[in-house]
């Protein structure tokens, strides 16, 4: 299947990469340097967001390692400074947009001709978060402040014009683990091996999609909802708790 990918930099987005490369890929690429994006030149980093941020790569690399994108894993590649996406002129993405399946996994907000482009082709979208109940920014992060680590998870959902609000093909969740940011890290790994399992299947476009609903959201967030206090607030380990399959469409858990 030809598959154009639209992600970040990171390992867990690689990671979306090298467990999909058995199909002929096409990947755009915004690089960022890790969080940089939650703050501007002269926001000055906290010692507890450091502090946090650290953890969250220490995760991040005990579940995905370290991955290196080989030229054999795509068949073509552009990369952008995140953000600038949606500068770029939409006859010059025209040849990564040729593509059976149309997946955007954290990248900046896209807007404009490629926006409409990947709305008519019903690109998929991976929200780490569970909405309708967390939409924004670092869901998982706030799910885990409120204490609702059964909303922590993923939403694999139709791209839209609302952030977060597409209509949802299903949820992915992990099996609970006592570390708060190493269970946060592998739902991502579970929602990505969920979506190759039903890629390679033929069910993804199979699924009726549902619609959200408005008056189910807790929190709607921005990156500058973060401060100190949260950082702060964020429990290091993960309070026993239960699903309830009722807040939750077609959920799937890989791992």
């Amino acid at each position: 299947m030809n598959i154009t990918i639209i992600t970040g930099n990171s390992e867990r987005h690689k990671y979306l990469i090298k467990i999909l490369s058995h199909h002929n890929l096409k990947l755009i690429i915004e690089k960022k340097k890790n969080f940089s994006y939650l703050f501007n030149n002269k926001q000055k980093i906290s010692i507890e967001a450091k502090n946090y941020f650290k953890k969250v790569l220490h995760a991040e690399k005990k579940i995905f390692g370290k991955i290196i994108l080989k030229k054999k894993m795509y068949k073509k590649k552009i990369v952008v400074e995140y953000g600038e996406l949606n500068d770029k002129n939409f006859s010059d993405l025209k040849s990564f947009l040729e593509s059976d399946l149309f997946i955007v996994f954290g990248s900046s907000f896209i807007k404009g001709s490629l926006a409409k482009f990947l709305y008519e082709k019903k690109c998929i979208n991976i929200h780490m978060g569970i909405s309708p109940y967390y939409k924004g920014t670092n869901c998982n992060f706030w799910a885990t402040i409120d204490g609702n680590f059964h909303l922590v998870g993923a939403t694999v959902h139709l791209l839209s014009k609302k952030i977060d609000g597409g209509p949802i093909l299903y949820h992915s969740v992990s099996k609970p683990v006592s570390d708060s940011n190493l269970y946060s890290m592998k739902n991502v790994k579970s929602v990505i091996l969920s979506l190759k399992q039903k890629i390679d299947n033929n069910s993804l476009l199979k699924i009726k999609p549902r619609e959200q609903k408005k008056n189910q959201v807790i929190r709607y967030t921005k990156n500058k909802d973060i401060g100190i206090n949260n950082f702060r607030k964020y429990p290091n380990k993960v309070k026993k708790f239960s699903f309830n399959k009722k807040l939750l469409i077609k959920p799937v858990m890989m791992i």
